[in-house]
């Protein structure tokens, strides 16, 4: 029992110490944006979606045209109950790849939850970025 507490321990105190090491890494200059967005999943993994999406925010100034952390970006957004900013995302998504499964899907659920009852709005999200009816 006691062995199993200090293991635990242990892996807690490595996992904070590359947690740091991992933010004092995104704060050089010269970072890679995959850098930025291991910790950008590391925050969402900690529940803190303020710093997630903050870091995505950032990684997406750094490669604009990766539409997985946009589509990544989008659902943090919506499980803040961001949804118009998520909505927006989702598009961009389907802009960079236009048959990007999990955007489309996002944007399904997202347009239903913001128009509840089947009213959608009078443009049609999917049909603005696809180009398609």
């Amino acid at each position: 029992m006691m062995d199993r507490r200090l293991t635990h321990a242990f892996a807690d105190q490595a996992r904070a110490q590359a947690f740091g090491q991992l933010r004092a890494r995104c704060e050089q200059p010269d970072t890679p944006a995959s850098t930025d967005a291991s910790l950008a999943n590391l925050y969402h993994l900690r529940r803190n979606l303020d710093a997630a999406i903050q870091h995505y925010e950032c990684v997406l100034r750094l490669a604009y045209g990766q539409a997985g952390w946009h589509c990544t970006l989008a659902k943090l957004l919506a499980q803040a109950d961001r949804v118009g900013e998520a909505l927006q995302e989702a598009e961009i998504c389907l802009r960079l790849r236009e048959d990007f499964a999990p955007a489309k899907r996002l944007i399904e659920i997202l347009s239903v939850q913001r128009h509840p009852g089947g009213h959608r709005p009078r443009a049609n999200s999917i049909t603005q970025v696809s180009g398609r009816p």
